[in-house]
């Protein structure tokens, strides 16, 4: 059997209509993917046991667009609108004002039962010596969400030494995280 090419400028009318319920292994791809960030800069006093529990907010620049139900934060726990395979991304950004060495530690951190029990997902570490000083570090890890009650995320920094801090900004992204569900479980 032979096939017969036909120029695409050549049809004309209308097209038969194609019934696709029997199509298999097609997803609607990107469902959802929003992206929080840190409102104002904190301190080591603001952290809880390393937690980032500031203000966070959904991006909200001109410009900035998010894609379905995005993923929503409650004292420092970040919790997932829809199971599926999401790509997480965490970017810290540091400011150094006091001087010495701070051996910071990023860290992304997952849990199955609600925190009940946790586990770290990434650790990211980097050694800043320079006062007056910024510094950035980030880490991104594909979670498997199966049970949005109890799958969920925070983020933490261990290592910031007293005086120095977190940077976060309501008008542009400094401390931030992205979701994106990158397809189903």
């Amino acid at each position: 059997m032979s096939l017969i090419k036909v120029k695409g400028s050549s049809i004309t009318g209308a097209l038969a209509a194609v019934d696709g319920s029997a199509l298999t292994g097609i997803s609607a791809g990107i469902t959802s993917a929003s992206q929080l960030r840190l409102t104002s800069d904190i301190t080591t006093g603001s952290l809880s046991s390393g937690i980032i529990t500031g203000t966070w907010e959904l991006n909200d620049t001109t410009g900035y667009s998010s894609i379905g139900t995005p993923v929503t934060q409650s004292s420092g726990i970040f919790t997932f609108p829809s199971t599926g395979i999401w790509q997480v991304s965490f970017n810290l950004s540091l400011y150094e004002d006091t001087g010495g060495t701070d051996n910071i530690t990023l860290q992304m951190i997952g849990t199955r039962d609600n925190f009940s029990s946790d586990n770290d997902q990434v650790e990211q570490f980097e050694s800043v010596i320079d006062p007056y000083s910024n510094a950035s570090l980030q880490g991104q890890v594909i979670y498997d969400v199966t049970n949005t009650s109890n799958d969920k995320m925070k983020f933490g920094v261990s290592g910031l030494i007293s005086g120095n801090y977190i940077k976060g900004n309501t008008n542009k992204n400094s401390t931030y995280v992205t979701f994106i569900r990158l397809g189903d479980t």
